[in-house]
C-alpha cells in the first residue's frame, strides 16, 4: 500500500513536471529534428518518432518502479520467479513488439484524421473500435504466447468451477 501511495505521488509529480516543464511538446520538437536529419518529413514519420522516444524515456524512468516491484515486492510475498536476465530480455521484446504495433495503429489514426476531415471523430471511433475487436483475436494468439506458455486446465475440481 505505502508503494502504491508512494508511486501515485511520484506520477503526479512527473505529471505535473512535464506540463510545466513543457517535456511533451519538447519530445515533438526534438522528434520533428530526428526525421528532419534523416529526410524523413511528414507527421507520420514525426508522430512515429516521438511516440519511440516518449516509449523509451517512460521504459527507462520506470526501470526502478518495475524492478523494485518485481524483485522486492513480489520477491518477499513470494511471488517473484522471475531472474533480472529475463525481466529485461522481456522488457527489450515487449517494446520490439509494441512499438511497430502502436507505430501501424497510429499511423491508421492519422490517415483517418486526414480523410475525414469535419466528422474525423467518428470514422477514428470506428477504426479504433476495429482494432480492438481484431486485438482480442490477435493478441491471445500470436503476441501473448511470445512472453508466456500457455497450456490447458488439466481435469479436475477448478476446472469444474470454471466452467459453471
Amino acid at each position: 500500500m505505502v508503494y502504491g501511495i508512494i508511486h501515485g505521488i511520484y506520477e503526479q509529480i512527473k505529471n505535473t513536471g512535464y506540463i510545466t516543464l513543457f517535456v511533451t511538446p519538447w519530445f515533438w520538437k526534438v522528434s520533428g529534428g530526428m526525421v528532419a536529419k534523416y529526410g524523413w518529413e511528414g507527421e507520420y514519420y514525426q508522430t512515429i518518432a516521438f511516440l519511440g522516444i516518449t516509449t523509451l524515456f517512460e521504459t527507462v524512468i520506470s526501470l526502478p518502479w518495475g524492478l523494485y516491484s518485481n524483485f522486492v515486492l513480489e520477491e518477499k510475498h513470494g511471488f517473484n520467479n522471475m531472474t533480472m536476465s529475463f525481466y529485461f530480455k522481456d522488457k527489450v521484446k515487449k517494446l520490439l513488439v509494441m512499438m511497430p504495433l502502436n507505430a501501424a495503429i497510429v499511423s491508421g489514426v492519422i490517415w483517418v484524421i486526414n480523410k475525414f476531415g469535419e466528422h474525423f471523430y467518428l470514422y477514428a471511433w470506428g477504426f479504433v473500435s476495429i482494432i480492438v475487436v481484431v486485438m482480442m483475436y490477435v493478441y491471445p494468439e500470436f503476441i501473448a504466447p511470445l512472453f508466456d506458455t500457455y497450456s490447458p486446465l488439466k481435469e479436475g475440481e477448478l476446472k469444474v468451477k470454471v466452467r459453471t
